[in-house]
């Protein structure tokens, strides 16, 4: 699920992708118009109350000019346009669960308003769509039934096609007209007699039905199971299924001469008005382009088909990995999200880490086993297995140039392991007393934070496991997150109080406290100056339960904080807040369990990350400003 609209090319794929924001809640509903000109999006109930927006193109992409609350009805099972973009039709279900029919007037929807002329109960509506051949007529179809509207004098009279035995207990799908795209004609003189309209069903059956008789002519056995959409012009038919298969069809039917496998169920497809290409939409969140005069097949997005529970970033091969809890890791290029790897493994990831230098991705299991896997090659190397608890943080530290990179382990039992960069057990001790949550790592100075209960945390010694401090949210507060700071000297406790504690991770001792929001913190990433400078103010960045991502001014002196920039970017609280830096650039990915937002940093920010930081007066702190790609 998702609250933002992605707007990209399907030709080349030269352009950045672009996203634009307005919805509160995930989108649930999504149409185009025929011409191109308009999309029409629906946002689950807030308050019992489905809103529906209204978007034009542009030569900068998408402009939201129309935000319409669809009081009468509590959900929404389908939208159309007409073909001239001048109605809208939107089915749905009121509060009492009765199917519901609106037709809207677009006649105003560049200034901002649409009207509704005409609103009709009637039998359940699965999808609706406006006629090519007849202005304000319509036909839906749903559960045991097809009908023919048309829109007068502020009702929508139907005319339901007999089905007999065809329509019992059958779930009709989604239809389709014998029409091209842009097509339309009022006019239809000899050729009405010929009209179909193609209807598809939950067990793979299409049905053609004349559009002037109103009878059923034909019945096909098209898929093995549910058909999930249609569409159609006046050469072929293109239907998608349950069964992972995309099939294109002459309109008799005898044989379909092209067909496309997927990996998941396909639940849309569109066909471009020149008929030579189909967009194809799939359950596991992939789209694609089929090319119909080639037969290639070109992905356009991908993304993962379970929650995502963990991500690590490499600032040396500029990559994202996301692990999810069906067991699938993958590998992302950043910034444009180009999915470039990906592990299928038969356990469930926990955590995982990149090796600062080379192409490797260590990864934890919930057996306690650790596996390192060469990027470059997708093969596993090297097993780790600590006992069968399930590791719950992973880092590689940089000891010294002869010593390499070592790996440091921490299992949910409190075993604290290092491994040498051969991967061997260096050294393992018990941490001391008993935590909860998941610990946090640092490598300089070598410090593990771990949450023990939930009002309090632990900073333990790295090198021989013992307990530093004992560091707690002031007041009582309970503890909603815990991490270190960008370069580690600082730890950082986020309570549900909505108030940040600052503590110093060498030793412990209390820094500051400051509030800084309205809603307690999922994940913290404090960026303070680079090189042990004092200068200020740092920069804030918090994931809050409320779903939105902030940044802030953090004035250490006068323990201000001084809110920049709000974004509300994904459909669930983000649980994770990573920084990458790149040639000039610097980059935070925020990671929430069905999304992942790559937010780009001003360049003006560089500062936080070199030696000496430049004169700024305070008017020119530089704020993050957000691509999505």
């Amino acid at each position: 699920a998702s609250m933002s609209l992605s707007f990209s090319s399907i030709d080349d794929g030269k352009e950045p992708r672009r996203h634009f924001f307005g919805h509160t809640r995930p989108i649930e509903v999504l149409e185009g118009s025929d011409d191109g000109h308009w999309l029409a999006s629906v946002q689950g109930t807030v308050a019992g109350v489905p809103v529906l927006r209204l978007w034009r193109t542009t030569g900068r992409g998408l402009d939201c000019t129309t935000i319409q609350p669809l009081s009468a009805l509590c959900s929404v099972q389908s939208v159309a346009f007409d073909g001239a973009s001048r109605f809208l039709a939107v089915a749905g279900q009121d509060s009492r669960e009765r199917p519901n029919l609106l037709v809207f007037d677009m006649s105003r929807a560049k200034g901002g308003a649409i009207n509704l002329i005409a609103q009709q109960f009637g039998p359940d509506v699965t999808c609706v769509r406006f006629s090519p051949f007849e202005e304000l007529n319509l036909v839906s179809c749903g559960m045991e039934n097809i009908r023919f509207w048309r829109v007068k004098e502020k009702h929508i009279p139907g005319c339901l096609v007999p089905l007999g035995v065809l329509g019992r207990q059958t779930h009709f799908t989604c239809l389709g007209f014998e029409c091209r795209k842009r097509g339309h004609s009022f006019f239809l003189g000899e050729t009405a007699s010929k009209l179909r309209v193609f209807v598809s069903t939950s067990d793979g059956r299409l049905l053609q039905v004349g559009y002037q008789s109103r009878k059923v002519l034909s019945v096909h056995q098209l898929h093995s199971e549910a058909i999930t959409w249609i569409c159609a012009n006046d050469v072929f038919v293109v239907t998608a299924g349950c069964d992972h298969f995309v099939r294109v069809w002459p309109v008799d039917f005898h044989s379909f001469y092209l067909h496309s496998k997927h990996e998941s169920a396909v639940v849309g497809i569109d066909i471009t008005a020149d008929g030579r290409k189909v967009l194809c939409s799939n359950a596991d969140g992939s789209l694609g382009v089929l090319d119909v005069r080639s037969h290639q097949y070109k992905d356009i997005s991908r993304s993962h088909k379970a929650a995502i529970l963990q991500a690590a970033v490499s600032e040396s091969f500029q990559e994202v990995a996301t692990a999810a809890s069906d067991g699938s890791i993958k590998v992302w290029k950043l910034p444009h999200w180009e999915e470039v790897h990906e592990f299928l493994v038969d356990d469930q990831p926990q955590t995982l880490v990149f090796h600062p230098q080379s192409h490797w991705l260590a990864v934890s299991f919930l057996s306690g086993a650790v596996r390192i896997f060469d990027v470059e090659t997708q093969a596993q190397f090297r097993e780790l297995q600590l006992g069968r608890s399930p590791v719950l943080a992973l880092r590689f530290i940089g000891a010294d140039e002869l010593q390499g990179e070592q790996l440091v382990i921490c299992d949910a039992s409190g075993t604290l392991a290092i491994f040498d960069q051969a991967f061997n057990l260096l050294r393992s001790f018990q941490c001391p007393g008993s935590s909860s949550g998941k610990p946090s790592l640092n490598a300089e100075p070598q410090r593990l934070l771990w949450p023990a209960g939930s009002r309090s945390a632990v900073l333990l010694n790295l090198l021989d496991g013992r307990s530093v401090a004992m560091i707690s949210a002031s007041e009582g507060s309970k503890v909603s997150s815990s991490s270190f700071s960008w370069h580690g000297r600082y730890a950082v406790l986020g309570g549900e109080n909505k108030r940040i504690h600052v503590f110093e991770a060498e030793g412990g001792s209390h820094v500051f406290s400051c509030a800084w929001s309205s809603s307690p913190a999922c994940d913290l990433l404090l960026l303070e100056a680079a090189n042990g400078e004092q200068w200020q103010p740092w920069m804030l960045m918090v994931a809050s339960v409320d779903r939105l991502v902030r940044t802030s001014r953090l004035y250490i002196t006068s323990t201000e904080v001084g809110l920049e920039q709000t974004f509300a970017a994904h459909a669930t609280a983000s649980q994770q807040l990573l920084l990458c830096r790149g040639a000039g650039t610097a980059r935070c990915v925020s990671v929430s369990s069905s999304e992942l937002a790559c937010w780009e940093l001003s360049p003006r920010m560089a500062h936080f990350f070199e030696q000496k930081p430049p004169v700024l007066e305070v008017d020119e702190l530089p704020s993050a400003t957000m691509t999505l790609a």
